[in-house]
């Protein structure tokens, strides 16, 4: 069974290898003449894809989990990214 592992693996890593350097230079070629917005979304696209891959070639199962706590009506989590400020301590997230 561990051979089937290894073979799927490299074909997942091979995959992502073959796709990822012509996506980024489309990427790369196309971010002078579109918007950031549309650049950030070319990114998303091949994340996506890559994850897909990973669900096909693997048979990872992507799960989301604490999704019951969110607020009623909310169709998205509400990310916060905190950085270090300048005294060493984390920065609170805006509300």
């Amino acid at each position: 069974m561990t051979a089937i592992y290894a073979l799927r693996s490299l074909l997942h890593l091979l995959f992502m290898a073959v796709t990822v350097v012509p996506w980024a230079l489309v990427v790369v070629l196309a971010a002078p003449w579109v918007s950031g917005a549309r650049t950030y979304r070319l990114c998303v696209a091949w994340l996506a894809t890559s994850v897909w891959a990973g669900g096909w070639i693997l048979g990872i199962k992507n799960r989301v989990t604490g999704w019951e706590h969110l607020p009623k009506g909310s169709r998205t989590p509400r990310c916060c990214w905190s950085n270090t400020s300048r005294s060493g301590r984390p920065s609170a997230c805006r509300r």
